[in-house]
């Protein structure tokens, strides 16, 4: 049941910018560094390291639409925790995120945003909640630095912990779709 919610929630929060024509997408590739604030069993999970894509739409509004695909990998101790059953308790090794959200850029360099979506590790989705609030080091946009916090809300078999981590994420702009516009003769 959770994973068509997820699915559903994905799909509404992208509705309002389908429809759209002539609009331009900035697509920015970013690596990070993360470093695990809490978790059930942190010490198989300190911290990370990862890549993602952010697509933003332009708008004329100082709101804009974001998707937002990273994946990333834990490292740690690994080592095996097991309930008093015997039953393993999985460490975190991979996260892929696909999270939708919006943007506020109130100037050209600054900007804050919230994203959610499906967050899965090891192969299970859970609902994720993303703020961030990042920084533009030229006018043109061409290179940023991110601040994120992500929580998954971790629920499995085993227990109701969140896994939470905090990113540090530096960006470079890949391209700009421009509008479509056509002449007459």
């Amino acid at each position: 049941m959770t994973k068509p919610l997820l699915f559903l929630f994905c799909v509404l929060l992208t509705l309002p910018s389908v429809g759209q024509e002539g609009r331009k997408v900035s697509v920015y590739l970013g690596l990070q560094g993360s470093t695990t604030l809490y978790d059930r069993t942190l010490s198989n999970n300190r911290g990370g390291i990862g890549v993602g894509l952010q697509g933003w739409w332009q708008t004329a509004s100082i709101i804009r639409p974001v998707l937002e695909l990273t994946g990333e990998t834990f490292a740690g101790t690994k080592e095996l925790y097991l309930l008093p059953d015997g039953t393993p308790i999985e460490a975190k090794s991979t996260a892929v995120n696909i999270l939708a959200g919006g943007a506020l850029q109130p100037g050209r360099k600054f900007y804050l945003t919230v994203a959610a979506g499906p967050s899965f590790i090891n192969g299970a989705a859970h609902l994720a909640v993303k703020p961030a609030m990042g920084y533009y080091f030229s006018n043109n946009g061409l290179l940023g630095g991110k601040v994120s916090f992500t929580n998954v809300f971790y629920k499995d078999e085993v227990s109701k912990e969140s896994f939470g981590y905090l990113s540090f994420a530096l960006s470079i702009k890949l391209f700009d779709t421009a509008p479509k516009t056509t002449t007459t003769n």
